[in-house]
């Protein structure tokens, strides 16, 4: 997200971001965005009463912010059936690895890169997907891949794949813009 805000205010990409939404009220995003002037909205299933009001508020939230494209990062909860319907062919994901190794239901974040230690490859990356109802399962848009090597370790590996999935977003989200105009 922080990336994306840069390139955005050095005029690098077209788009802005609309709202900022986070399941955990503690999250460091939510309090980043509070103190870029952007509007941040703590939703959770608990706060709100049930997954259904979830959905409801949530669909809501981003129909008052004329939301066109939802980019996920680091948002760890599996969107409803509703919002997937409601924003199709528009929901991004990042990955932190080469889909479709190393993903579906409870690979992220640490888990990831300790399961592509743990595999012995030798090379790892970052993967931009849409989002469907199936974890990581999405149609691929981008991927950029880095070497795996033999003296990394979970600190060291994500330290190199983090700074890679910022590019990536980035350049899969000006293609996105210049899809949009040339239309």
């Amino acid at each position: 997200m922080r990336a994306i805000h840069s390139a955005i205010s050095a005029d690098e990409l077209e788009a802005s971001i609309g709202v900022v939404i986070s399941n955990n009220a503690d999250a460091l995003a939510l309090t980043w965005a509070r103190k870029q002037n952007l509007p941040a909205h703590h939703l959770s299933a608990t706060k709100l009463g049930s997954p259904e009001a979830l959905s409801e508020k949530t669909l809501e939230v981003l129909s008052d912010a004329n939301i066109t494209h939802i980019v996920l990062s680091g948002y760890m909860r599996k969107l409803s059936n509703q919002i997937l319907k409601n924003y199709a062919g528009r929901i991004l994901n990042v990955h932190p690895s080469l889909l479709p190794a190393f993903g579906g239901k409870g690979m992220y974040g640490d888990y990831v890169h300790e399961a592509v230690l743990n595999a012995g490859v030798n090379e790892s990356g970052a993967t931009i997907h849409l989002v469907t109802e199936d974890y990581d399962e999405g149609p691929i848009l981008g991927q950029i891949r880095c070497e795996v090597l033999d003296t990394d370790d979970l600190k060291s590996l994500k330290s190199r794949v983090a700074p890679i999935e910022a590019t990536l977003y980035i350049s899969t989200l000006k293609q996105i813009e210049v899809n949009a105009t040339s239309t």
